[in-house]
């Protein structure tokens, strides 16, 4: 029998970053548009970004990751810059005696993304979260280092 996962607002509200009220009004607010809760409560300025992505990482269960905790090195190298800013993905380190690639996202329910790098490289794929920001800084910080057509192992 599959574990039904806790919705995000029912997570928020639990870990005390929006009210049953906040979490209704964004709710209305989500009828009529094609965004995700997280995005709203963030637009509305209800939520810091960081909540969301932590409330996120409860939902799916997947690690949340500092990027500033992180020393880019080689595994920054191994997908192609296109493929980490389309995506909005970041590779963090190789693991397993460089089997598996840890890669930081912010949107866990991107098929597309998962698909693609599975494709991009033959290393097993695994997932932390970050921040959307956290990615755009990372690769605004690597951008002098990284080719725009990394090699692909």
């Amino acid at each position: 029998m599959q574990k039904t996962r806790k919705r995000i607002g029912t997570i928020l509200i639990e870990t005390g970053n929006v009210t049953a009220a906040q979490l209704k009004e964004a709710l209305t607010d989500q009828v009529d548009s094609y965004k995700m809760l997280g995005e709203i409560l963030v637009e509305k300025g209800l939520v810091e970004e960081k909540r969301v992505t932590e409330a996120l990482g409860t939902q799916w269960s997947l690690p949340v990751v500092d990027l500033d905790e992180y020393v880019f090195g080689a595994a920054a190298e191994i997908l192609p810059r296109s493929l980490m800013e389309r995506q909005k993905v970041f590779p963090l380190e190789l693991q397993d005696n460089g089997a598996a690639l840890l890669v930081a996202i912010a949107d866990p329910l991107n098929p597309e993304a998962e698909t693609e790098l599975r494709a991009a490289t033959r290393l097993e794929i695994r997932f932390a979260l970050t921040t959307e920001l956290d990615i755009a800084s990372a690769l605004a910080a690597t951008a002098q280092s990284l080719r725009p057509g990394a090699k692909v192992q």
